[in-house]
């Protein structure tokens, strides 16, 4: 876990046990943190006049609410950046929905385990460290060919009754067939199956909230997946619905993809259809990682799509690190300045 020296952490709850119970936790696990509590939204808006490295917060609060906070963070470009984690006792596809679209980091259902409360915050701190490691980087890094696996990762941001609704680039159409890894959504909904890749066909094109996205359908689908994914529908009581929207950082279907070259600030990669220039996707490169190290912790990166041209039958797409672990990125940098 990074350290947590000189971060700064807000907890907003109008619940005074509430901001007890959290921050009493954070002070025991993190005890470099400086925490600061506020009863409601504005107060923590007043507070953010110098951001903060995290914020964590509840919803529902008088005079600003937790939505209400978020938005106005979102809309100023001095805090727009700054990682939130939602705390709630309501949790409803609705609500789901709106929080997707404020691009918050992560949601813990009221009352929560003080593991599960750990684990959140040592996410967001991991992901700020891997942040200032990509930016310290020399912009002259030394890329070497390497041929490996990687794997896209696509959050599931919606499920339907046979498929998993993610956000892929309009050059997937409808009735294109691809091999995903359905392993973690597997997991997520409970559901024992076989692992390796699974052949999936683009159903159709649809718009869940914001977004336009791509319903992914197995081709022969098990019996255990379809019926734990009708139990999933069915979560919330009443009918079926046609589709659920999804917390899109809970799980990711995981589609392969062949790494060309490598260096400390990004990569070249193979991918089964075009990328859009400027999409930001997470990546795991478990197989570099263990080819350059002889390890595979902290294997996920983020990346941006920042060149693409198609030659012959191959996507070619050079990606930027934007956030990777300080440890693979040394790895990466000592691995690609070998003779």
């Amino acid at each position: 876990m990074p350290s947590a020296s000189a971060l700064r952490v807000f907890v907003v709850d109008d619940s005074e046990m509430w901001r007890g119970i959290i921050a009493r936790t954070l002070a025991n696990k993190f005890p470099d943190l400086a925490i600061e509590e506020a009863a409601d939204g504005e107060q923590a808006l007043n507070l953010a006049i110098c951001p903060p490295d995290l914020i964590i917060t509840d919803l529902m609060m008088p005079v600003c609410d937790g939505y209400t906070m978020i938005e106005r963070l979102r809309g100023n470009p001095h805090t727009a950046h700054v990682p939130v984690l939602v705390v709630s006792g309501r949790s409803t596809s609705e609500s789901i929905t709106r929080l997707t679209q404020l691009d918050i980091q992560g949601f813990l259902l009221k009352p929560f385990s003080i593991e599960d409360l750990v684990i959140s915050v040592e996410a967001v701190l991991r992901r700020r460290a891997g942040r200032d490691a990509v930016r310290s980087l020399p912009r002259s890094a030394v890329r070497r060919i390497i041929n490996e696996t990687v794997h896209l990762l696509y959050p599931v941001c919606a499920l339907t009754p046979r498929g998993f609704c993610v956000s892929l680039g309009e050059a997937v159409g409808k009735g294109a067939r691809y091999e995903f890894d359905l392993s973690e959504a597997r997991r997520a909904l409970g559901c024992e199956g076989p692992d390796g890749l699974t052949s999936c066909v683009i159903k159709e094109r649809r718009v869940v909230g914001p977004r336009k996205v791509a319903v992914v359908e197995p081709l022969s689908p098990d019996a255990a997946l379809l019926e734990a994914m009708q139990r999933r529908l069915r979560a919330g009581g009443g009918p079926c619905p046609d589709v659920l929207p999804l917390p899109e950082w809970d799980w990711r279907l995981w589609l392969p993809a062949h790494s060309a070259d490598l260096s400390a600030t990004g990569m070249r990669i193979l991918a089964p259809f075009a990328l859009p220039v400027g999409e930001v996707l997470g990546v795991s490169i478990r197989s570099i990682a263990r080819a350059i190290s002889g390890r595979a912790a902290s294997d996920e990166v983020l990346c941006r799509v920042v060149r693409y041209r198609q030659a012959g039958d191959d996507h070619e797409a050079g990606l930027q690190f934007e956030q990777a672990a300080p440890e693979l990125i040394a790895d990466v940098l000592r691995w690609s300045t070998q003779k």
